[in-house]
């Protein structure tokens, strides 16, 4: 009697590891994927974001252009994490006008180009790189050349 006792807490011990190994090797998995599905969700909100920020600043900046001076419009925009650098590339002779965010995100650098139909100038600072709401002021300027001028504030 007492063999089949030891023999069935023996047999009661390992199942109980056996279950536990069981249950480990569902989470672990789980978690994983888990982790790196948010991981990519995280950097999509960010690419879409950022999306939404330049076609708003572009598409604003084209009305404002068509305006004339003096007009100009505030835009409230939310700006996401991981933007490093915003410049402007321009060759108005040759009609390129292009708003480029530079973004860092899980050790990856991106460029987000957006295209303007119209002559844009500016020059950002650190403080409009930063995360969290930013007013854009979109105004006119003419000269020999008119330009749409983006500052952020």
């Amino acid at each position: 009697m007492k063999k089949g006792c030891l023999y069935l807490r023996g047999q009661a011990s390992f199942e109980y590891i056996a279950v536990t190994a069981l249950i480990l090797l569902m989470i672990v998995p789980a978690t994983y994927l888990f982790y790196n599905y948010s991981l990519t969700s995280e950097a999509q909100i960010v690419e879409k974001r950022i999306a939404k920020v330049g076609r708003d600043i572009v598409n604003t900046a084209e009305m404002v252009y068509y305006m004339g001076e003096p007009a100009m419009i505030v835009i409230d925009e939310q700006m996401p994490g991981g933007v490093i650098n915003i410049s402007v590339i321009k060759d108005w002779g040759v009609g390129i006008n292009e708003l480029v965010f530079y973004t860092m995100f899980s050790g990856e650098l991106s460029e987000h180009v957006f295209v303007s139909r119209v002559n844009i100038n500016g020059s950002f600072d650190a403080s409009a790189m930063s995360a969290g709401v930013k007013h854009i002021r979109i105004e006119a300027k003419s000269g020999v050349q008119p330009f749409v001028l983006i500052n952020f504030t």
